[in-house]
């Protein structure tokens, strides 16, 4: 978004229509149950919420104020696809002396979720034609993915 000045800008109008088939997407499996439960929970029942892997907490402290930190240290472009270099040393270091594992930087990806990480792994392994199979029934919607 460009910086608001004192100068008047032109207003110009555009007419956008959108195509029909924005009104029939719908939304996937996981944010319609998460819905459905947060309904619940507003009507004051007990809900116990198994669909998005959101935490029930607020974020610690420690972790939103490094945040901040990062954003004010100009930390705010997106990182290499299968993470930082210090990240994915640090995670070393810490399977390391925690889990006795050994593994090099260049061995781990950081992805954003664990459907990411599934889909990432069969891709890896899989060509288009073989066949999966699944030993349980697929969490929601990731099925439909792979």
């Amino acid at each position: 978004m460009a910086k608001s000045s004192d100068t008047a800008a032109e207003v110009v109008e555009l007419d956008v229509s959108l195509s029909p088939r924005v009104n029939s997407v719908k939304p996937s499996k996981t944010v319609a149950i998460t819905d459905q439960a947060t309904a619940l929970a507003e009507a004051g029942v007990p809900v116990i919420r198994l669909a998005a892997g959101e935490p029930d907490f607020d974020t610690p402290a420690v972790i939103a104020e490094a945040g901040i930190n990062a954003i004010r240290e100009g930390y705010t472009r997106y990182s290499p696809n299968a993470g930082t270099q210090e990240l994915r040393a640090a995670i070393c270091k810490k399977l390391k002396e925690e889990n006795g594992l050994s593994y090099a930087p260049d061995q781990v990806v950081v992805s954003n979720g664990a459907k990411q990480s599934i889909i990432q792994a069969v891709l890896a392994v899989c060509s288009p034609g073989d066949e999966v199979k699944f030993l349980i029934k697929p969490k929601t919607g990731l099925a439909s993915v792979i």
